[in-house]
């Protein structure tokens, strides 16, 4: 928990103590154990050593700490989800309590003279079950001397800190810690798999996957229609961050390093893995490494290095690609089953292609939109390649300009659009009173295929 060792380091001695002196007042009825933990606290903080951990594994797969004397866990600090607890959101649903609302230290129970009151239909929530209590940035939670404990990631704990993704158990619900980074993370997968409220169970689950393959102690498995690389690596710069590695093995793909199109691709297996090293590796299920032993001896290690992605057409195929490594898949709907979200999920893709190429003037308008539904939405790989292309081209100056910014050929892009019947549309919506250099002057028909001419 390094939130509690930067929490020791931080906070002068005298602080604490009179804060320790004021909650053992204002939490009568407090079980021993949570009083232990608090003395234990009290204790590193005036000697300024770091908090005894010990560490096991949670329901989701999380590194849980314990007082008991081991470090913690390197590959948990692989999560590179950090930022500041802002809200608690009931597992499952939208409804959510915003802790910046909340004044001094909340409690949490049955009661209404609770500040969060939980109704939990299983009865077994106790009237003040927990308190909250802030230190800096973290947030720190207290059973109160409930009859069912707190869980925290699965584990029963007198007490412990908050970080982004951590859930609480208090009774039979479930409270999911959220910063503004989880939020963009659950926004993501809510885009992948619905935002219906019969997905949100899904989402969660979805979301307890990723942070549990961060840890590096379960692959994050992918399976769905299309090309899944790109929602690979868009989950990967969500959990782990764009200046880790991300790398695929894939003995059909030509090697090449990373650009604004494609990522990093190694088929040789030992290589690919020290390239991912601190980052992600990609494997696809139809096309494995010919040999594994060194992605088996990597995630055989104690504390392995990388996180492993594994991307799959088929869910009954996933768990059989590593049989020494369980993982809940993701699997995500074809586009098909989700008409009604599908101007949102093209929106939202359009949206992210603006800022990624830092186009912040370019309006993707109604227009648009129709023509990636009706000529690039086949999957969510077509539409984040087809609103990427069009956002482009619409910022560009000329078919060139647009090019260089997605990293691709002229000819290429052109090529690309001249199958959808399209570049000729973009061009006439142009009210430029005089033809720029390299811009596409207009279709001509050659052999039955639309080609452009280029100044």
């Amino acid at each position: 928990m390094r939130c509690l060792r930067a929490f020791a380091r931080r906070v002068p001695p005298v602080d604490l103590d009179l804060r320790c002196r004021e909650l053992q007042h204002q939490t009568v009825g407090e079980n021993d154990a949570a009083k232990f933990v608090r003395n234990k606290w009290h204790h590193a903080l005036e000697v300024g050593a770091e908090m005894p951990e010990h560490h096991e594994r949670g329901s989701n797969g999380a590194a849980m700490a314990h007082s008991n004397g081991t470090h913690t866990n390197p590959a948990a600090e692989n999560w590179g989800i950090t930022d500041q607890v802002t809200q608690l959101r009931i597992s499952g649903s939208n409804v959510v309590y915003p802790l910046s609302e909340l004044g001094g230290e909340p409690t949490l129970g049955a009661s209404v003279e609770c500040a969060i009151k939980i109704d939990d239909p299983s009865k077994q929530v106790s009237r003040r079950h927990a308190r909250l209590m802030r230190a800096h940035e973290t947030w720190l939670v207290f059973d109160l001397g409930s009859k069912n404990g707190i869980h925290i990631d699965g584990v029963q704990q007198p007490a412990g800190a908050l970080a982004p993704g951590t859930e609480l158990g208090i009774g039979g619900v479930v409270l999911v810690a959220e910063s503004v980074q989880l939020s963009a993370l659950r926004g993501f997968l809510a885009r992948l798999l619905g935002w219906g409220d019969d997905r949100r169970a899904q989402v969660d689950r979805a979301m307890r996957a990723v942070r549990a393959a961060a840890t590096r102690l379960v692959p994050l498995v992918l399976s769905g229609p299309g090309e899944l690389v790109s929602i690979a690596a868009s989950l990967h710069a969500h959990a782990i961050g764009r200046d880790k590695p991300f790398v695929v093995c894939d003995r059909r793909r030509r090697e090449a390093d990373a650009d604004v199109r494609s990522a990093t691709n190694i088929s040789n297996p030992s290589q690919a893995v020290r390239a991912a090293i601190g980052g992600s590796l990609c494997l696809l299920r139809r096309r494995m490494p010919s040999d594994m032993s060194s992605i088996t001896e990597e995630f055989s290690r104690p504390n392995p290095r990388v996180q492993l992605i594994l991307c799959t057409t088929s869910e009954r195929t996933a768990g059989s690609a590593l049989r020494s490594y369980p993982a809940d898949p993701i699997v995500i709907p074809h586009i098909t089953e989700r008409e009604h979200e599908l101007d949102r999920i093209i929106s939202e893709y359009a949206a992210d292609a603006i800022h990624e190429l830092g186009t912040a003037r370019t309006t993707f308008t109604p227009e648009d939109l129709d023509w990636v539904r009706s000529h690039s939405a086949s999957t969510l790989a077509e539409i984040e390649k087809g609103t990427r292309r069009l956002v482009a081209l619409r910022a560009g100056e000329n078919l060139s300009s647009a090019a260089a910014r997605l990293g691709m050929a002229p000819v290429s892009l052109s090529r690309w659009f001249a199958r959808r019947d399209h570049l000729d549309e973009v061009r006439a919506s142009r009210t430029k009173p005089r033809q720029v250099a390299g811009q596409a002057r207009g279709p001509r028909r050659r052999r039955g295929k639309t080609t452009f001419e280029m100044d």
